[in-house]
Formats: C-alpha cells, structure tokens, sequence
C-alpha cells in the first residue's frame, strides 16, 4: 500500500458516526444512497469508499472540468494500490474523422485496457457525462484484438504484425510514438496503448527469445520483461460491413471519404459493458446530468451529417443501463430534503497570501481545540511563518507536529505539488481543519509532477540532418556549393557497394559524396521561399562567394571579441549561493522539468555567483519553461536583498508576468509590483518610492522602467522578455540598465547551433530544445468557408471549448469587418461574453479588454494578428484563424502557439475560402502546418525565417544578402571559425580549426547493407553517428545500440565502425595517412618515430619496416582479422608516443 499523508485525516474521518453507517450500507449486497456534501467534502468521502470496497466503482460528474479536478483529489488522498482512471473526452467534433494518433484517444484506449485486464482487481473510474454517452468498441472485439506475449512463446512475426495492422497500429521507419510498430530481421518494435514506454521483441526464428521495454528518444533498452500485453490502437470494427449502413453508396456521396475512415461512427458499446455487474456507480450531481445530457444530445443531431447512425447515446438509454447496477450512492452538493446522509463539510477560509489573516486564524482554532493539518509544498516556509508570529513548540519525535496553544498543528508536506482543497469537517470531539496551498497563498495547480521519463524528444535544430531531407530538397555542400539532394546510391562503373550520397549541381551534373564526409553536407537556409541557384561545379564562383563572406566577417569578429572584452572589464557584486528556500521553491514547480530547464537554471545561478556581469540569453519554444527560469533566478536574487527589475514590450504581458511572478512567489516575503502606463499617476509615484527605498524586490514593467524617475535602491538582476521587440530609443536605455548588473534575457526566436557556438564566451546562450511532458500536440484543422452560412462546425468548436470552460480566439485581421463577425458571433452563442481587441483601439482599452480575457471575464476575444506573440493564455485553447491563405507560415506558427499552453489539448481551426483562387502557394502553407503538430516543430517547419531573423537580432539584418548566397548554416559555421581565428591571433597563436584528419584507405568493405537497415532514412541517421565519433566510449556505445535495435552487425558495418576507430586513434598520433597497396600498408606521420617506439615495434616481430617518416606494414603473412587487430596496435603505439611528446 502506498504511503499518503493525508491517510491521517482519513483516519479520523473512519472514525464518524455518518461514515460508520455509509460503510454499513456499502457492505450490503444492494444499495441506493443519496447524500449531501460540499464538493470539498465528497472526496474524502469517495476516498473512504476506494479504501473499503474491492470492487470497481464507476464516478460519474456532468462535465470534464470537474471530472479532471475529481481525478487529481483523489490521487491525492488515495492511499491504496488501486488504480485512479480519468477517461477523457473524444478530442474530435462530432462526426469528424478521428486521428487514432492523438493522445488522448490513445490514453482511453489505455485505461481500457487497464479495466479490461482488472476485472478482479478493483480501479476507479472517473469520467464526464458526454464521455459517458460516447460509443465504444465492443468488449468482446477488443478483447478478441488483444494479445499477450510472453517469453519463449512461438509465433509467427508476418501473422502478428498483419493482426497488429488490422487493430490500428501503423507501421513506421521508427517507433517513437503510441500506436506504431515496425520490423528488422527478427526485431520487432512495438508501442502499444497499454505502456508507458515502447517494447523490443527479439525472436530467434519464430521464438520469442526477449522482450525490453526501451527509450523512445535514444532507442535504448532499459528493463527486460517476462510479458506484454498489446491491446488494439483504435476503435476497430474488424472486416467492417458495409451493409450496416442503409444506403452506403450515398453515404460516401456526401461524406466524400471513404466508409472505413468513419468507422468510428458505426460502434454500438458503452463503457459500461466493460463494468462488472458488481460495480459500484457514483453520480455527483444527477439533476445536472440530466440536462447536460439532453444538450449533449441536441447539439450531435444538429451536426450530424446524412445516413450517418448516432455516435452517442440518448441520455434515457444509458439511464436503463445505469438501474441495472445495484450499488449507486447519488451525491448532491446542494440542500436537497430527500438526502438519507448529510456529510457535516464546510469549506475552508481562503487567505489568498494574506499571511496575517492566516496566522490568526490558525492561533484563534487551535485555542479552541481544533485538530488542524496543513498540506503544503513549502513546509519550511510555513514553519518560518508560524514561529514569526506565535508562540509554539516542536513535537520531540516527529518534526510534522507543531504544538500551538496547547494544541498539535501538523504539517503536512505536499510532495506532488498538485494541491488538493482545504476543508472544514465537523466531528464530534473535535473539527478537523485541513488548509493548503490553494487557501494560504491561492495556488491552484491542477497537474500533478509526474516522474522524470526519457520520453521526451528534443525539437531538430534548424540545421536539419540529413534523414530530414527529401529527393529535391537544397542542401549545401562546404566545399563544392549549393546542390539538390537525389539520395543515395553507387558511383556508376565501378564495383564498390559502398553507398555514397548524390548531389545534382548546375548543368544536371552529379557529385558522388563519400559518406565518411557526410558531415560536410548540411541542409540550405536562405532569406525566401525562391529557390537558390545552383552552383557549377568546378568553378570559381563558390570560392568567391565564400571569400567574400568571410571578409565581412573579420569586422563582425573583431566587434564581438570587443564586446567580449568589455564585458570581461566590468564588474559586480555577486549573487550568494543558494538560500534553504531556493530547492523549496524549485520542489513547488508544478510540473517536471526537462534536462534542458534544469541545465540553464544551474547555468543562469552559476552566472549570478561570479563578479562578472552575466549576459546570458534563453532561447525556447513557447511553453518551454522560459518564465521558471527567470523566477528562479529573481528569487535567487532577492534571497541576497538584491532588487530585480523585469522589462517587457507590452502592457499585457507586464500583466501576465505579474500574475505568474505572484503566485510563485506567494509562500514567500516578496513584495511584487508591476509598472505601465495603465496606473494611475499616484499608483505609479508610490511604486517609484518602494524603488528608490528598496522597499520593492521585484519590479515588472514595460518601457515604462527605463526612464530617468525610475531609480533602483540596489538592483542586482535585470531579466529582458523579447529584447528585439523594444524599439531602438528604449534599446539604447537598456544598454544603460545593463551596465555592472547581471542581466538574463528571454526569447522564443530561435539561434542556429553553429551561431550559437560562434558566440560562446561572447554571448552565452542557453537553449531549451526539449518540450515539456505536459504539453500536448495542437490539434490543427483545415476548414473550407460554408457556402451556406451555417457555421455548424464553429458553433460546435465554441460550445466545445465552453463545454470544458475554456475560451476561445476568433481571429479575423480585417478590422472593418470585425464587428459584423461580433455580431455573426452574438447570434451563434447568445450565451457568451464576446470581446474585441485589435491595433485601431484605444490602448487603454486594450489593454483592458485583455486583462478582462486573461481574467476569464471574456469567453471569445474577436482579434487581429496584436495577439501573435507574448500572450499566455493557458485558458485559451481553441483558435479560429478567418482567411488563413493570407497568412505566412511562421506567423501561422506563431499564431497557434497561442493555444495548448497548458496541460489541455488546443484547437487551431484554418479557416479558407472555398474557392480554387488560393494560390498552390498558399495551400502547400497551410497543409504544412496542418500536418504538422510534433510539439516544437517550430525549429523543422517555419522556422527558417525564423533563423535567420535570430542571426539577424545578434549580427544586424545587412548580413542577410551573404546568408542568401551561401545558406545560413555554412554562414554560421564560417563566423565560427572566423571568431576562432581571431582569438588566436589576438594571442599570437596559430590555430587549426578543424581537427587534423587522417587519410585511411584500407581494402575492406565498409558500408552499411540495405539487408541490415532498410530504411533509408535510418541507415543515413547510423551513417551521421558513424561520422560523428570522436571517442572510443562513442565507438562501444555505438555498437551496443546497433546490436540493441538491429542485431548482429555485419562485417561491412563492423570495418566501417573499425575504420573510425583508426581516424580516432591516427588523429591523436599525428598519422597524416593510412594507406593500403596489395599487401602493404604505409603509415606516413607527421614527425619522425622516436627510437624507443621504433625498438619496441621491432622486439614485436611484427614485419614491418622504418622508411623516414614512414612505417610500411607487410601484411602478406596475417588473414583480414589479424592485420586489422596489427595496425590497430601499432597506431595505438604511436599514439602513446605521441601524447608523451
């Protein structure tokens, strides 16, 4: 049984009169109870109730909101082992053709199997009332589509995987994702619904010789297991009949797809033929069900298209279904007189970081003898607090307890980070007051800190690799131009099987890459969509080009390493190490960070302990984790009485950073103030006080913070949001605010990796590459204008979101026309708080009516592109974008980053016009950000542009008619080397700035066998690792993830890992080349052999003979293995001589 701190509550609870005589009641064979309890109140109430039936209990709410908000309390109080299951909602519209990929309906498909495969073990079920009504696939197909495999068993593979193709899973190059699988050899990989990573089946003929479950990211095994059980991907209705349709010819006429895409709209179960007829159901709240359900109903029959069957059933049919279960306790949370149990549950004072108020409170209860518990991230803190301002003892053998008037006060501490509600129960010794984060300083995190996975899979640099690239695609070549990449394939007229990359240059001629330099082929970024031209091979126009580059870039260098040494010259007081709260603080972030956050915040306090200046810039995707770091480094700040000030473009986001920064911070004594022009002129004049007192630590403002009223008492941080968004007046005053004080700015505008390395020790640049767990894909749709007007599938997108209590952006970015869409709007959803926001608008206004929407106080904002960047509205997750032909791709992109910035999935509908005039432009655009959701997919799709704008904001835009002419990575990589020249110039040093590499030509077969890795794709991918080892622990590791994912290697892969094993080794011993003739092999070296070395190899009896600088090898007498194993040998000889030197 798992341990839970809150069991100390339910302890005492068990004890009550009313539960006493509910379990009395549970422990019959039939029951109907009704109940009355404050919402607060009935979880603790079903808790009870998991811990003492063991049999499924099914909780039914009327809506997702609080069927999620269900879900998270009780995982906090649960105690037990059984399983707490949240059944989502379908992420589809009514009738639209469901993507079996999305998450969540792999997560319900999941839980299915976890009830099917439970069906003695007891779980809890909690789910909304649409969800309930939903169709499902009957439990005997699925069961009949589910398979368990278990060690040593036979099978057949081609059988297995045609069953798995048949039950929805899609066969991939590579298994990444739910609901994909894919073969080579006798491997099998496999994501099945029912785990949390993905699975390796290994067979020796047909026998299942081992199963691992492995990492997704690095296609790692981690665990061996005995078993697996693999349950269908989708909803399959198998060898689907047509003939259950009354006239499907016409079906197919108006749907204008194909019959099978629908087959979800054909399946006949409930959730509840999955339920044992021994289940227990709890309904919270049955009156509102009734009319949500009735709702739920009408609006699927408005939108139902023709000869299509009901996908949902009627509210009265699930009502008979639900009486033939003989265990039900209705839940009221309203008075009702027919209530058999009362519940005494009040709720709790919420203090809202009023901390004087709560430490009254607490000494006024405890006075009276009420048992009170307090359930906090921050345990430490609330200590602090209470010993500040009461008189109290500590409990001699258990830390949790505080003793306050007489009275223990125990402290709980939270270490989900979730917070549950606090509640008053009223017991007949003595009340139990429980309070939490949520009433002591208004924290209201819903997502629970799951544990660190390796799951997450870092976003492609700009610089896509090579498995990215498609026939046709541009690419640059280092030392021969810009090209179009063909594929791969063999130089013609010759015997060698060795693949080799193709290149097509101007003139159609082919250039044949050997792949051990595929290294020196990167993918062309340009400055437009026009494609470049292609440069001649063999000519001189390459070389010039590159030349000219290079000398504007001499100026760039020397202007950085300046920078360089200015900043070297300033100095500041340094930031302490960390205080005891700073790891409370980080433990009370409410989700889990990835690699990436936690390696910049130790970069960013690092920064902060030394005496220079930092200058440290964030790059991140939106939703990366940005914010948190700037918090963490502000509190790090503030801990040493420093003050912070914190610049943002606008007034909404100077709002926003507000609201984020407070409730962070509340647990804390952190006086937190926001400046703009939205105060009035005496709020202002008191906050420039504080200031200038130091009596304020953190200040958050616009452009507002950097006039001359605005003086800082002792200012030791100064955090930037999108520097490049202030104009170049305020520019120059922040360059004035950075002097001597640490500064940390934020951007969402990506850097390519080869600037980025440019700029190390000039600019330190931290990236943020992977996303976050609990970010989901946004769903993105393409919608043709209806002819007719109707707006169905707008309507049905609004009433979605407000179903869930969401809200919604409808943007329309013509401004004349915006009030016809409010009135359109007004029509549609009589019901809704609609606002407008737009440029044109007094800034007052705006400002206003965004506050009113980050509020909630607004449902639909009708907007203009004024919401593209910055906003965080994590409440906001369905976007209508009107005429999305006239938009870019990265301003497309940038648009829905303003929706699913939380944990909840978010909706982008493409709205165009149904006519054939869109441009094949247009419409390619607009696909490619339809079919691509991958989070973070901003860094392979638009954002291109993007790059190239984020040199631009670091180098000046006059660089852009260079980037254009030679591709943005080369650019890149050319200023590195440049800056590196530089450096060592200035230290009168000579510098080789590529490493020195040696010559291997050895007459074995090295090449990877299409019989081995088929995939093209993959085998370029093992080809770029191959290329890119530079160690012998990258060698061993190599060779145990290409027998871990494909098998036994092969001998042509084994001599081309050999052959980069001997680059390694030849590079450290100075080795200018290793070549092989018939049956001798010549090393040629840069220095001669030291005597010792040369006396040494001769005592080997090795045949071999000392010319100069040269040692020649007689390999006549050794089989292929053995010379092989002799040269490595001698070069490992000569590479001791040569470290020693």
């Amino acid at each position: 049984m798992k341990s839970n701190n809150l069991s100390q509550i339910t302890d005492i609870l068990a004890t009550m009169p009313e539960y006493q005589k509910l379990i009395k009641q549970l422990n019959k064979k039939s029951f109907d109870i009704s109940a009355q309890i404050l919402p607060e109140g009935f979880i603790p109430f079903i808790n009870l109730i998991i811990s003492n039936l063991n049999y499924t209990k099914l909780v039914i709410v009327p809506d997702i909101t609080t069927a999620e908000w269900i879900e998270s309390e009780l995982n906090h109080w649960n105690n037990t082992d059984y399983p707490i299951l949240f059944l989502p909602e379908p992420e589809t519209v009514p009738y639209e053709i469901p993507d079996p990929r999305s998450r969540l309906t792999q997560q319900y498909l999941s839980h299915l199997s976890t009830i099917d495969t439970n069906q003695n073990f007891p779980v809890t079920i909690v789910l909304s009332l649409p969800t309930l009504l939903r169709k499902i696939i009957d439990p005997k197909i699925y069961k009949a589509n589910t398979v368990t495999l278990k060690l040593n068993q036979e099978i057949s593979m081609k059988a297995m995987t045609e069953s798995w193709q048949n039950s929805g899973y899609e066969r991939t190059n590579i298994v990444e994702s739910l609901g994909s699988f894919c073969t080579r050899g006798g491997i099998i990989d496999i994501f099945p619904t029912s785990t949390k990573t993905p699975i390796r089946i290994e067979l020796l003929g047909n026998q299942i010789e081992s199963i691992r479950s492995f990492d997704p990211s690095t296609q790692i095994s981690i665990e061996h297991l005995q078993s697996i059980i693999i349950p269908p991907a989708r909803e399959i209705l198998p060898n689907f009949d047509s003939s259950v349709i009354n006239n499907p010819e016409d079906f197919s006429k108006s749907n204008q797809t194909k019959i099978e895409d629908h087959i979800n709209s054909f399946l006949s179960a409930s959730i509840l033929d999955y339920l044992p007829k021994s289940s227990l159901i709890i309904s919270i709240n049955p009156s509102e069900q009734i009319s949500i359900g009735e709702k739920t109903k009408d609006r699927f029959e408005e939108s139902k298209p023709a000869y299509y069957p009901d996908t949902i059933f009627s509210w009265n049919t699930i009502q008979k279904e639900l009486y033939k279960y003989n265990k039900f306790i209705n839940i009221s949370t309203t008075t009702t007189s027919i209530d058999e149990l009362s519940i005494p549950v009040l709720q709790s004072p919420v203090f809202s970081s009023n901390i004087n108020e709560f430490v009254d409170y607490v000494d006024i209860q405890s006075k009276e003898e009420k048992q009170i518990f307090i359930h906090t991230t921050s345990p430490n803190r609330i200590k602090s607090i209470l010993q500040e301002n009461l008189s109290i003892s500590q409990e001699e053998n258990d830390s949790s307890k505080l003793i306050i008037n007489g009275q223990f006060v125990t402290i709980l501490e939270n270490s989900n980070t979730s917070c549950p509600s606090g509640l008053i129960i009223k017991h007949s010794a003595n009340d139990i007051i429980l309070l939490t984060d949520k009433e002591i300083f208004g924290r209201s995190y819903l997502q629970q800190k799951s544990p660190s996975t390796s799951s997450n899979i870092k976003t492609e640099e700009g610089t896509r690799s090579l498995t990215k690239f498609l026939e046709g695609d541009y690419v640059v070549h280092n030392d021969h131009g810009i090209a179009k990449f063909i594929g791969l394939g063999t130089p013609p007229s010759t015997n060698n099987p060795a693949e080799h990359v193709i290149l097509e240059y101007a003139n159609n001629d082919k250039l044949y890459v050997p792949l051990e330099y595929i290294n020196r082929i990167t993918a062309y970024v340009g400055m437009s969509d026009h494609s470049p031209p292609l440069s001649l091979l063999g000519g001189q126009q390459w070389e010039k080009s590159q030349q000219k580059v290079r000398e504007s870039m001499e100026s760039i260098a020397s202007d950085l390493l300046q920078l360089y040494a200015d900043r070297n010259l300033n100095t500041t007081d340094p930031i302490g190490s960390d205080s005891p709260w700073q790891s409370e603080l980080e433990d009370s972030f409410p989700y889990t960070e990835t690699s990436d956050q936690l390696l910049a915040t130790e970069d960013v306090k690092k920064d902060m302990e030394q005496t220079t200046p930092m200058d440290r810039l964030i790059c991140g995707d939106v939703g990366f984790g940005k914010t948190e770091i700037a918090i963490r480094a502000a509190f790090k700040a503030v801990m040493d009485n420093k003050q912070v000030a914190i610049l943002v473009p606008t007034t909404i986001l100077a709002e926003q950073h507000y609201t984020t920064f407070l409730e962070r911070l509340a647990p804390y004594p952190i006086t937190i103030e926001s400046l703009s022009r939205l105060k009035s002129t005496k709020a202002q004049q008191n906050i420039l006080t504080k200031i200038k007192s130091g009596q304020l630590d953190i200040c958050i403002g616009t452009h507002r913070l950097v006039q001359k009223d605005v003086v800082f008492n002792n200012l030791g941080l100064v955090i930037i949001d999108e520097e490049q968004r202030f104009g170049v007046t305020h520019k120059e005053k922040l360059k004035q605010l950075k002097n001597n004080v640490h500064v940390l700015t934020l951007t969402a505008t990506p850097i390519p990796r080869t600037l980025h390395l440019a700029l190390s020790g000039i600019r330190d640049i931290s990236k943020l590459r992977t996303p976050p767990e609990h970010l989901k894909p946004i769903k993105t749709y393409l919608v043709k204008s209806e002819k007719n007007g109707s707006n169905n599938f707008l309507k049905e997108a609004i009433y979605r979101e407000l179903d869930r209590q969401g809200q919604i952006f409808i943007l329309h970015n013509q401004i004349p026309k915006i009030p016809v869409i409010f009135q359109q709007i007004q029509r549609l959803i009589p019901d809704a708080k609609i606002g407008i926001a737009h440029g044109q608008m007094d800034k007052d206004n705006l400002a206003k009516t965004m506050n009113a929407f980050s509020k909630k106080l607004i449902d639909i904002l009708i907007c203009t592109t004024i919401i593209e960047s910055g906003l965080d509205i994590p409440n906001a997750n369905t976007l209508v974008i009107n005429n999305a032909e006239t938009f870019g791709l990265s301003q497309l992109y940038q648009l829905r980053g303003r929706v699913g910035r939380s944990q909840r999935t978010g909706y982008c509908y493409l709205v165009t016009k149904d006519n054939p005039s869109i441009s094949s432009i247009a419409s390619k655009r607009i696909n490619t950000i339809v079919n691509t959701t991958t989070i973070g997919s901003g860094f392979e799709i638009a954002l291109r542009d993007l790059e190239i704008r984020g040199t631009g904001n670091i180098l000046g835009l006059e660089q852009s008619g260079y980037i254009h002419s030679i591709g943005l990575n080369l650019y890149t990589e050319l200023l590195y080397q440049t800056v590196s020249r530089t450096k060592e110039r200035e230290k009168s040093q000579s510098i080789n700035v590529m490493p020195l590499k040696s010559t291997i030509k050895l007459n074995l077969s090295s090449y990877i066998p299409e019989d081995y890795i088929q995939d093209i794709s993959i085998r370029i991918e093992i080809y770029q690792k191959i290329a890119n080892i530079n160690n012998n622990q990258s060698i061993k590791n190599l060779k145990l993830e290409l027998k871990d994912r494909f098998g036994k290697l092969p001998i042509p892969l084994e001599n081309m890992i050999y052959i980069s094993m001997l680059q390694i080794e030849a590079a450290k011993a100075e080795i200018k080349s290793i070549i092989q003739k018939n049956n001798t092999i010549t090393i040629r070296i840069y220095k001669p052999v030291i005597k010792k070395i040369e006396n040494y190899l001769q005592k080997s009896n090795l045949p071999i003979l000392f010319k100069s600088n040269q040692i020649i090898l007689d390999i006549n007498q050794y089989n292929e293995n053995q010379w092989m194993q002799v040269l490595q040998e001698i070069i490992q000889k000569l590479n001791t001589q040569s470290s020693n030197n």
